[in-house]
């Protein structure tokens, strides 16, 4: 597997998260204290914040200690007033925001990774596997990629999710692959990385879902948690996929991966099964966020405004989108009225509360609202919209008959932009109305200048992966070159010589391959290479690395297997090539191929020696006719004197 980076990782600050997270978020703005469960109860079920809040809390970690992997502890580490700065900067999208990628169905990933992060942590908790906290996270941002995905790049991404048959996530992943240069798996790899989590949860989202092989197989603990991974991904998309969440059908469906998977009995897998779904209810039940999972969602939820009620269209000419707030319907009237004449785009409230509500839901640019209204007030309308990046770009005018100084300067203080007194003049207001499209103008300008800067991120980092991906591809049979090959040989040489595990390479040379070229030319010559590249590809053992070493020859990496091991693989790839007949016009026949396997010896140097060992068993079978596997001798020696 080609290793792959992911620049844009710098756009991450604006993943999106879930509107019933950005209420909450903005609700705790109006309460003069809060504790760290109910920040956590907040952040604990959207992927985005979590991510953001951990990396935040690794440099406060002590360097001993293990990487911080769960809300509570960033929370412990961060302390009261730097929690309160963090929740404030962490909060950034509103219901405008995550509409960019159209294929991408938000409602469902945000449902399906708290449903997978239960899962998992009640998976670990009953079989005793290990942090049950931990493995919440790791469960919570398991698909944390595909969210970057349709958030980098979303027109782009959005395509693939139309062209890609449901829930077919190997044919995404090819398709990703295919134009992005990278998959969601991997790009969620590097955010575990850029997060600062452990290495077996990167390793572990990698393997989970079977696109790519286990490298690195000695890892037991990122196998065991990627077969876990397996399980609560079945689990969460039965909870999410089913109106009755207690239905038998969902139940046979997900049983079997806790049965055999998991290794647990019949009974034991039932009582997963039952606890996940118990579980998740309470959670769903006590949980302040509406976590949009079929038939959960609380009675006393904040309504949500319906996207038709609302306007999200771009601002064109020069008025602004404004929200009027105010309780008294005639003042309300005749605000609007005034505003509507000047040419602006015009949303109402009566109350903070309404208007809080259109504010989370709508694309606006300015707010005007009465300081005197029940529930609430002007001033904590502004406090609370201050408290998300959106509300922060607003600019906010105070509507209020209190001008005395300290009210004045109490305004300001909560951040408010300008005011006006009541009963207000127009000709006032709409200079201070002026003044914010100014405002809104520099704001706009610099927006632009962000857009092209992401945009140059995005393009660098595909451009970049691109590059890589052709340094180290081959680019007639589409395997990796001599170079990649020579740099996966050193990691497996590494990996083997830090777990004390045995290694073997096979070396794969097309029989008599002159004579195809000099007797059917170039062009049958390429066909031939390309035919055998894709048996090889096709038909090696999973977390086997195939690469083109130039001409006619292959190379296997074989990690984790003696020579006999390898050997038993090489005959069945010999067998394979020799099966498979390959079809031009005036060409259709099959060839062979020659094959030595070595194993890493302990008195081998380095990877010179390896492929030396391999190289003159290729010859070994070439002398004794063609078309068949020889091992080299030392291996051979060392596994009979066994």
């Amino acid at each position: 597997m080609i290793k792959n980076t992911f620049e844009e990782q710098i756009l991450m600050g604006r993943l999106p998260s879930s509107p019933g997270v950005a209420r909450l978020l903005v609700e705790f703005a109006r309460r003069e204290s809060l504790s760290p469960a109910e920040i956590a109860s907040a952040i604990r079920v959207d992927p985005a914040l979590t991510g953001r809040l951990l990396k935040r809390a690794q440099p406060l970690s002590p360097a001993s200690a293990k990487p911080v992997e769960t809300v509570e502890a960033a929370i412990e580490l961060l302390g009261p007033r730097e929690l309160l700065l963090a929740v404030r900067d962490l909060s950034l999208v509103t219901d405008d925001g995550p509409r960019e990628c159209p294929n991408f169905d938000y409602e469902r990933y945000w449902a399906t990774s708290l449903a997978r992060a239960v899962a998992m942590e009640v998976i670990v908790r009953s079989t005793l596997r290990g942090s049950p906290e931990a493995a919440y996270t790791l469960g919570l941002l398991a698909d944390i990629g595909r969210l970057a995905l349709a958030s980098v790049y979303p027109s782009e991404y959005s395509a693939l999710l139309a062209a890609c048959p449901e829930g077919q996530s190997g044919a995404i992943s090819r398709l990703e692959r295919e134009h992005l240069e990278i998959d969601h798996a991997e790009v969620g790899a590097c955010l575990f990385e850029h997060w600062g989590l452990r290495r077996s949860f990167a390793r572990a989202v990698c393997l989970y879902e079977g696109v790519h092989a286990p490298a690195d197989t000695e890892d037991a603990e990122a196998l065991d948690l990627a077969g876990v991974l397996r399980c609560a991904q079945q689990l969460a998309e039965e909870r999410v996929d089913s109106d009755d969440r207690r239905t038998s059908a969902g139940a046979d469906r997900a049983l079997p991966h806790l049965r055999d998977g998991l290794g647990l009995s019949e009974e034991a897998a039932r009582r997963v099964h039952a606890e996940v779904a118990r579980v998740l209810s309470e959670r769903i039940a006590s949980a302040w966020v509406p976590i949009g999972i079929p038939s959960a969602a609380r009675e006393d939820a904040t309504p949500v405004v319906e996207p038709d009620e609302v306007d999200t269209s771009p601002r064109s000419g020069k008025g602004l989108r404004i929200l009027a707030v105010d309780d008294d319907p005639t003042s309300l009237a005749q605000l609007r009225r005034v505003l509507e004449q000047a040419g602006h785009d015009v949303k109402c409230a009566s109350d903070g509360i309404e208007a809080l509500q259109i504010a989370l839901q709508t694309n606006l640019q300015a707010v005007v609202a009465d300081w005197m209204m029940p529930q609430m007030d002007g001033v904590e309308l502004c406090k609370a919209l201050r408290f998300i990046q959106s509300g922060r770009e607003m600019f906010f005018i105070l509507l209020t008959g209190r001008d005395q100084e300290d009210q004045v300067v109490e305004a300001y203080d909560s951040g408010v932009d300008e005011y006006v007194t009541k009963p207000f003049n127009p000709k006032i207001l709409l200079a201070r109305i002026r003044a914010g499209q100014r405002v809104m103008e520099l704001k706009e300008e610099v927006d632009i200048e962000r857009q092209v800067t992401a945009q140059q991120v995005r393009e660098l980092g595909l451009l970049n992966r691109r590059l890589r991906t052709a340094a180290l591809t081959d680019p007639l049979t589409g395997l990796p070159n001599r170079r990649c090959a020579w740099d996966r040989l050193s990691e497996e040489w590494q990996n083997s010589t830090r777990a004390g595990t045995p290694m073997a390479v096979m070396m794969v040379d097309i029989d008599t391959f002159k004579n195809v070229n000099d007797r059917h030319g170039h062009e049958i010559g390429d066909l031939v290479l390309k035919e055998v590249a894709e048996v090889l590809r096709s038909r090696a053992r999973q977390g086997e690395g195939v690469a083109r070493l130039g001409g006619e020859e292959f190379v296997v990496v074989c990690p984790n297997s003696t020579a006999t091991q390898a050997a038993v693989g090489a005959e069945r790839l010999r067998a394979a090539i020799e099966g498979h007949v390959i079809h031009s016009p005036g060409f259709s026949t099959n060839v062979t191929v020659s094959l030595g396997v070595a194993e890493r010896t302990p008195d081998m140097p380095g990877i010179d020696a390896l492929l030396k060992a391999a190289d003159a068993a290729v010859y070994l079978a070439k002398s004794a006719g063609r078309n068949q596997v020889k091992v080299a001798e030392s291996a051979i020696g060392r596994e009979l004197s066994a």
